[in-house]
């Protein structure tokens, strides 16, 4: 099974769009973490809104939605690996940097600083837990 951000490989360097396949991947990602629809277009920085019919919308991933949409992935693999389920996006966490937001809100205020603070913070456990098990 080809994960979300092996599917939305592209050529980085050039700065063009990429193909629509890209989409499909992505809206897969969004689900399996459990984020709404308008984080989800919030977070790759989407410039329209979502429609009032509650379709999502097709478009295709600009190199930088890519790579933040390749970060997600990583959030998603950062959770199985301390294992906590992609609830615990969504629960307030008194732990710095959240300061009793959710690491949801956290992600989305700040975009792809917000996801590095994420990571970041999972990083602390799934080290120890990896320390641990070498010990």
């Amino acid at each position: 099974m080809q994960s979300a951000a092996a599917a939305c490989q592209g050529d980085e360097g050039d700065g063009r769009q990429l193909k629509l396949q890209c989409l499909q991947p992505s809206w897969r990602l969004i689900d399996r973490l459990g984020i709404p629809d308008a984080d989800a277009l919030n977070l790759i920085a989407y410039p329209g809104k979502l429609p009032s019919s509650g379709k999502r919308p097709r478009f295709r991933l600009t190199t930088r939605q890519t790579h933040t949409a390749k970060a997600l992935a990583d959030v998603g693999t950062a959770l199985e690996a301390v294992g906590e389920t992609p609830a615990w996006l969504s629960l307030r966490n008194r732990s710095a940097p959240f300061s009793v937001r959710p690491p949801l809100a956290v992600m989305v205020a700040g975009n792809d600083q917000g996801i590095g603070e994420v990571m970041r913070f999972l990083a602390g456990p799934a080290l120890r837990g990896r320390l641990l098990v070498k010990l």
